[in-house]
């Protein structure tokens, strides 16, 4: 009962945020789960050795940081063309 309740959560607050920020930046916050739950295993194992990943965690987080900030500066529909510059 509490996985199927908890599974039901998550994939309806998974499909509010979608109708909400939009199918590239939800797909980039999901995308970055991997390295929380990597790193989360690694601080509680005690074990830290893997400064690949925590570079790769950071410079993803950068790129989610960005993408989830910029602004739309045009409307629906009025996307700017290269002959239009």
């Amino acid at each position: 009962m509490v996985s199927a309740t908890g599974y039901g959560l998550s994939l309806r607050l998974y499909l509010l945020a979608h109708r909400e920020i939009g199918a590239a930046r939800i797909g980039s916050a999901f995308t970055f789960a991997p390295f929380l739950g990597a790193a989360l295993s690694l601080a509680l194992s005690g074990h830290f050795s893997a400064w690949g990943l925590i570079a790769g965690g950071l410079l993803m987080l950068i790129g989610l940081l960005l993408h989830l900030t910029e602004t739309n500066t045009h409307g629906p529909g009025r996307g700017v063309r290269i002959a239009d510059r």
